[in-house]
């Protein structure tokens, strides 16, 4: 009798541990060029899985943002990374579009030893496409992630860290990648500094 107490207790503690990994919800192309007229897409990544084993990225909730006097959502279809969406192994419940923000959400239904094999380190979510409606020469605009970015492991705990990285489309030769304004910053403080010595 104490044993079968035993085991409930470690599996009641394994079930009720909150994933410690940290998720990265990030968007590629980063840098994307595009001018009024042009069709864009974008694909919705998480990174910092298990590759093969725990964790593995069971659901998610995902707001993206856009400027919807610049760019129109012309559709987004959720992929089957989580489990086949079309033999219900996976429920898409995205909410899709409502005036520049994107709800996005995917939740599978297989059990962790099921889905943990089906995913790599990284797992493409969602490709989206949009029309490139309102873009100015030497502009740019950003795709991004709005408040609600939330990621639950294959046993349903929730990732307690993530972290995300947005997509800008226009003319990205305009646009410093932070490196280097980094590496400028960074150059400019030396020659304040040594001005002084």
């Amino acid at each position: 009798m104490k044993n079968i107490k035993n085991i409930f207790i470690v599996f009641a503690f394994i079930f009720s541990c909150s994933s410690h990994a940290t998720l990265i919800f990030w968007l590629d192309p980063s840098l994307q060029d595009a001018e009024t007229g042009d069709s864009v897409q974008v694909t919705l990544y998480a990174s910092g899985l298990g590759d093969g084993v725990p964790p593995s990225l069971g659901a998610f909730e995902v707001d993206l943002t856009y400027d919807d006097a610049v760019l129109s959502l012309t559709s987004f279809t959720a992929l089957n990374n989580l489990g086949d969406i079309g033999l219900f192994e996976a429920i898409d419940t995205s909410i899709g579009d409502f005036g520049g923000t994107i709800g996005l959400a995917v939740t599978s239904l297989l059990f962790p030893f099921e889905l943990d094999p089906l995913q790599g380190e990284t797992v493409a979510l969602v490709d989206l496409f949009f029309s490139v409606d309102n873009l100015g020469a030497d502009e740019h605009t950003v795709v991004g992630f709005g408040q609600t970015v939330l990621g639950f492991d294959g046993g349903g705990d929730r990732f307690l860290d993530t972290s995300t990285q947005n997509a800008i489309i226009g003319t990205v030769a305009q646009v410093p990648e932070p490196s280097t304004i980094a590496v400028f910053a960074l150059g400019l403080m030396g020659l304040m500094l040594r001005r002084k010595t």
